[in-house]
């Protein structure tokens, strides 16, 4: 399988919102790395640590990301750490940069 690998920055960790599926940071990452920003017709949804998809509002528009296996725990850590944020920002665990590899699917083929 073709991987490719995003990185998650600094000012995405910054921009994210806690527990809000849309505008995570692993979200604003693939938003920022595909341009996605600039068409207000598609839509990112982090649904977890393996699966992650980006749909459009056009049903011809559906693109899965799937994590590589051996970037699962790293992926399921930071969101847990992200979301945790939120109630409890007076224990805030210092979040850094990272990157994740990933292969995608288009079209609403989620087997890949």
């Amino acid at each position: 399988m073709n991987y490719k690998t995003i990185d998650v920055t600094k000012k995405d960790i910054e921009n994210g919102i806690p527990e809000d599926c849309h505008a995570c940071p692993i979200a604003l990452a693939i938003e920022r790395e595909f341009s996605y920003k600039n068409d207000p017709s598609i839509e990112i949804y982090v649904a977890g640590s393996r699966d992650i998809f980006v749909q459009g509002y056009r049903p011809d528009f559906i693109t899965y990301f799937r994590v590589h296996p051996e970037d699962l725990k790293k992926v399921e850590n930071f969101i847990g750490d992200f979301d945790y944020i939120l109630n409890h920002s007076n224990h805030r665990k210092p979040l850094t940069e990272f990157s994740f590899r990933y292969t995608t699917s288009e079209n609403g083929n989620a087997n890949i």
